[in-house]
Formats: structure tokens, sequence, C-alpha cells
């Protein structure tokens, strides 16, 4: 009986070994593309947290504010009324769940951010991407969430006080404006959306993205006070560490 000839695997052809190597040279180069992107926009962020665009802020004005941080957002939280503005003529309580306490609210908290992300993500577990997509596609309309509250040191988030003088809180209050749509009325143009009882969303001027971002709003309305802030703040830990690096209000 003759002995079975042993088989030669036959090779993939050379134009085939080629394609697929440059398939796979291509998808390492995107990787590593994507990977040192990421990478520089952290590193560019954790940098200019410590470049601040005013080195002198005394931080010992006779009007107190806060900056606020759930870890993910920020938000300036001003004196409801005070001598530069009472916030509730532009953002009145008539368009807001519970008017009443509106009416009497101390404080007002404030922040800018994309529309459908706000809107559509009441909480992380909600987010979808396509709802991330769309907003750092710098096309999305935006929003500015405003909540009354009465007790400024809200347990839930981080709170950062500052002490300024009327002029920077005029500066602050002309930025906010200046981030909304307001009507022949003087009133910002609401949403019907709400999160509680509360607060309430507006028409928004600019459009989110990478370089834009929720925190970004934040530090450039303190930069605008001449208020101590780094020179870019994407990320809520970026505006916060920019203002522990601070004089501590008293």
């Amino acid at each position: 009986m003759r002995q079975a000839q042993a088989q030669t695997p036959v090779g993939l052809p050379s134009s085939i070994r080629r394609v697929l190597g440059l398939s796979l040279r291509s998808s390492l180069y995107v990787l590593m593309t994507l990977a040192l992107t990421v990478l520089g926009y952290l590193l560019s962020a954790e940098l200019c947290m410590h470049f601040p665009r005013f080195r002198e802020f005394p931080n010992t004005g006779p009007i107190r504010i806060y900056v606020q941080s759930n870890g993910v957002h920020t938000d300036l939280v001003l004196p409801a009324q005070s001598p530069a503005l009472d916030w509730r003529q532009i953002f009145p309580a008539s368009d807001f769940p519970d008017a009443k306490v509106v009416e009497s609210a101390d404080w007002v908290a404030l922040g800018w951010g994309d529309e459908g992300f706000y809107l559509n993500t009441p909480s992380w577990q909600d987010l979808k991407f396509s709802t991330a997509l769309t907003a750092l596609s710098a096309r999305a309309p935006s929003v500015l969430h405003v909540e009354y509250f009465s007790e400024a040191t809200r347990s839930q988030s981080e709170m950062h006080a500052l002490n300024i003088d009327v002029e920077q809180l005029k500066r602050l209050t002309a930025y906010v404006q200046n981030s909304v749509h307001v009507a022949s009325s003087g009133r910002a143009q609401p949403l019907p959306q709400h999160y509680h009882q509360t607060d309430a969303f507006f028409r928004a001027k600019g459009h989110y993205s990478l370089v834009h971002t929720c925190n970004t709003w934040t530090g450039a309305a303190l930069a605008e006070a001449q208020i101590q802030i780094g020179a870019w703040t994407p990320f809520a830990r970026n505006v916060m560490g920019s203002l522990r690096a601070e004089k501590p209000a008293h």
C-alpha cells in the first residue's frame, strides 16, 4: 500500500497578504492617532488648569457667590437678587413649576450646555451614544439650566465660595445675559422640560463642542469677571482645581 504523501498547506496569495498587512497597519495608525489625540486633550486640560488668566484676585469683596460641581458639570451660584439684577426679571417664577418657592428663593444656579444632553440625560444611566455624538458635533442647540433655591451650600454638590465686588458681579451677570436668547419683553425663552419643581431650561446661544464645553462656559464667565481661573477648563475638575488654588474666601 502506497504511503499517502503529506499535503503542503496552500498560503494566501501575496496580493491578499499585502492588503491585510496594509489594513492592519492602517488600523494601528488610526488607533495610535486616536490614543495620542485623547492623551493630548487630557494633558492640555490638566496643564491649562495651572495657568490662570488672572494672577491677582483678592477674594475679599462684599458679595458672596459660589461655583458648584457635581463632578461632571459646573454651575455659577449667584444671589437671586442683588445690586446687579433680580434674576426673576429674566427667568420669572411663572416659568417654573413651583412659582411660590422661586419667588422666595435666595440663590440661583446657572449652567450652560448642549440641549439634547441636558434634556435627554437626566442621569448618566440615561446617556446614549447618539446623544453624546450629537453633542460633540458642534451643531446642536444649547440651553441654559436655571435652578432657584434657598440654601447655597447644598450637600449634594461640591461648592467653592468666592467673595467679589459689585463690578465683578455685574460682569458675571452680563455674561450670563449674553448667553441666552431674550425676547422683546426682556425675558429669556423657556422650554417646557424640567428636572424639579424649581428648575427650568431656556434657549441659549452657542454650540457645545470638545473645545467649548459646559465647564469652559463657567471658566469664561469667571474670567470675564477677572476671577482667577485656568486658561482652559473643559472638565469640572479643571474649574474646581483652579479655584482651590486661590486664596480661600472668608
